[in-house]
């Protein structure tokens, strides 16, 4: 038989067993909540850092689309005033070749007013067409065509015959040509006419000419185009 003594087992009462679990379970509770705690902690702060850094960003593109649209805006603005410009230099260059087309036909008509003086083979030409000009009358879509005519040289007598008035243009963009009815005219020294003409709905009318003819004579003594151009203002009457 061995000498050791038996050992001694004292066993507590088991209400003290019970409030010793609980201990354990409390702390380990407190542990895993800590832990729990921490780590959502940890997770917020990564999360807030990212949302940071996502609003940063976005506002970041957002600064530099609205660059981009306020250069757009500026370009459409400069093209704006270019575009406003070249109207402004085509109207200017449409009214100076306006001018020099008129300038041209007045000068073509003085023209022909020295032709009218020298003699054309072996026969005199006693008219000759002075001024002609095109006005607007009060009528809609009716102009005056007035034909200044004068005898050059010396006046030998009365002169007499018809002024035939021809309309080139185009309608629904085809060329056509209107034709007015004549003005006779018999005069010494000076004489004016004006026939009048309205234009038909949708004619552009581009060019006249005025004819003299002469009685007995097949072809014209006279014949003189300008490019249509109407005067300022408005005539009253028509």
């Amino acid at each position: 038989m061995s000498d050791r003594p038996a050992p001694v087992v004292i066993h507590g009462p088991a209400w003290a067993r019970g409030k010793l679990a609980l201990a354990i379970a409390g702390l380990a509770a407190i542990v895993i909540g800590w832990g729990l705690y921490a780590w959502g902690g940890a997770r917020a702060g990564h999360d807030a850092l990212t949302a940071a850094r996502s609003e940063l960003a976005l506002r970041t593109t957002i600064l530099q689309r609205d660059l981009e649209i306020r250069r757009l805006e500026r370009q459409v603005a400069e093209f704006e005033v270019l575009k406003s410009g070249l109207a402004r230099e085509r109207q200017e260059v449409a009214r100076n070749i306006g001018e020099l087309q008129a300038e041209v036909a007045r000068q073509k008509q003085q023209l022909e007013f020295y032709r009218g003086i020298v003699v054309q083979g072996t026969e005199r030409v006693d008219v000759a067409i002075r001024d002609l000009r095109i006005v607007r009358m009060s009528t809609r879509d009716t102009y005056g065509i007035r034909i200044s005519l004068q005898q050059p040289g010396r006046p030998q007598g009365m002169v007499s015959g018809a002024a035939r008035v021809v309309i080139d243009g185009t309608r629904a963009g085809r060329a056509e040509t209107l034709k007015v009815p004549e003005t006779a005219y018999n005069f010494r020294y000076f004489a004016a006419l004006q026939p009048e003409v309205t234009l038909p709905g949708g004619f552009v009318p581009q060019r006249l000419t005025v004819e003299l003819h002469a009685p007995g004579r097949t072809e014209p003594v006279v014949t003189q185009s300008m490019v249509w151009t109407v005067d300022g203002g408005r005539v009253d009457g028509g």
